[in-house]
């Protein structure tokens, strides 16, 4: 559209630049040029209103989709599983991916609507840092319980006891399954 725009204006000035005509031939002459560049103007303002219409359209889906992340990452106090945060996640990518299929917005209004969006979603990716750091620290906490146990069977290997160390060791497996899992 701009090539259009560009070359009609060139033909304006070509228009201007040619000299002048017999008078009875130049008002049907005046009348179909104008005619012309007044109908390519009228595509030329039509095509923006469109485009100006699919940006705002735009905006509103964008919008939108930063009230469902906003409400996502409200909810994410409720994730207390890894499983939950992985559920989350989707939720999250699936609406990024959603967020790169609507096209661009107005210039001024597509900025501020990503930098919202954007700080949502850094927001929810923080949240689920500190989440996991915390489970971090617990499969430690619990590693650690666990090679303890490890110690204390190693302990019992040489033991000639048969009797006391085959129950130490029973009483051992079943410390160590209600310690959990440990990442």
């Amino acid at each position: 559209i701009k090539e259009v725009e560009s070359r009609l204006k060139a033909l304006q000035n070509e228009w201007e630049g040619i000299g002048p005509v017999i008078n009875d031939q130049w008002e049907s002459l005046k009348e179909k040029y104008w005619a012309a560049v007044k109908e390519l103007y009228e595509r030329i303002h039509s095509f923006y209103d469109e485009r100006r219409t699919t940006l705002a359209e735009n905006i509103v889906q964008k919008k939108a989709l930063i009230a469902e992340v906003a409400d996502l990452v409200g909810k994410t106090s409720e994730n207390t599983s890894v499983k939950a945060w992985e559920k989350s996640t989707e939720d999250l990518l699936a609406l990024q991916e959603r967020w790169k299929s609507i096209g661009f917005g107005p210039r001024k209004e597509n900025e501020e609507v990503w930098q919202s969006f954007r700080g949502y979603c850094d927001a929810f990716f923080q949240q689920k840092r500190t989440f996991f750091a915390g489970v971090q620290d617990q499969y430690k906490q619990l590693a650690d319980k666990k090679k303890a146990l490890i110690e204390k069977a190693q302990a019992l290997k040489d033991s000639t006891e048969w009797k006391e160390a085959a129950n130490a060791l029973v009483k051992l497996q079943k410390e160590w399954k209600t310690i959990g899992h440990a990442g």
